[in-house]
């Protein structure tokens, strides 16, 4: 069985190069930033500044306020990244991150992400 992804590839961000995504991070298009957090997600292994990068974007005041569609957040694109391509120690961090976002920014997260097979019990704090 083919494991759900929430945020499918995107042939765009896919075309450009890691350097070319990194230089669109704090693009002024929330869509934009949105969907290059999404593409650095799927390179997460190419370095570890990809990873600070994802990790940067995703604990982003500015990221964590904007709506990338309906009520998903900006940010909530990089926790999603990491949860599906993210090592166990880059899902660790991400969880030491999301410890200190209030308790109803998880929530909501949690509840988009209730339906999915990604492990939120074990890296989205409770």
């Amino acid at each position: 069985m083919k494991r759900l992804e929430i945020l499918p590839p995107d042939a765009e961000t896919a075309a450009l190069s890691t350097t070319q995504l990194l230089a669109h991070l704090n693009d002024e298009s929330y869509y934009l930033r949105g969907r290059v957090i999404a593409g650095l997600g799927r390179r997460l292994q190419e370095s570890s500044e990809v990873f600070t990068a994802v990790l940067t974007a995703t604990q982003d005041p500015t990221n964590r306020q904007t709506p990338f569609f309906g009520f998903i957040m900006v940010s909530w694109l990089g926790v999603i990244a990491i949860l599906e391509n993210g090592s166990d120690l880059q899902k660790n961090v991400l969880k030491q991150l999301l410890e200190n976002w209030p308790k109803q920014e998880l929530e909501d997260l949690r509840v988009y992400l209730a339906d999915t097979e990604l492990p939120l019990k074990e890296f989205l704090p409770q």
